[in-house]
């Protein structure tokens, strides 16, 4: 009786340790999960809003409430501040001439990396460029 007595207080003890060490394991999973997590949403907010000022600046070269060459600064202002100044703006137009076939198209590129201001799950997407445009119908004057 004195020895299962003994096995049961030393499996005790070795419990608290193991204990431990399983947490030590753990948690640097889960928090590598929970940042990554917060970078792929920073990714996905940083593309929408992308896609949002692209459209938007179309949509005001269209209706000539913007001049084209704006553009890329208006972009720009509307994009997060850690993905501004490694942003590509480019505009192209179908067929500037005529107001009645002309279409607009606003492009923005950028990094992946500098997508998100943690990098945190930088060799994932490592290289890579997001890519964004806008295209919209001129409209005529009124």
């Amino acid at each position: 009786m004195k020895m299962l007595a003994n096995v049961a207080r030393r499996s005790i003890h070795e419990a608290h340790g193991s204990a431990a060490i399983e947490f030590a394991l753990v948690v640097p999973v889960l928090l590598l999960l929970v940042v990554g997590a917060m970078e792929i949403g920073m990714i996905i907010y940083t593309h929408s809003a992308a896609g949002f000022a692209t459209r938007d600046v179309a949509r005001r070269i269209a209706t000539n409430r913007l001049v084209v060459a704006l553009a890329p600064s208006t972009v720009k202002d509307q994009l997060p501040a850690w993905v501004r100044q490694d942003t590509t703006v480019t505009v192209d137009q179908s067929t500037p001439s005529n107001i009645f076939t002309n279409q607009i198209t606003v492009k923005a590129s950028f990094p992946a990396a500098k997508a998100t201001p943690t990098n945190v799950l930088n060799a994932l997407y490592g290289s890579s460029t997001i890519e964004v445009q806008g295209t919209i119908q001129q409209e005529p004057a009124l």
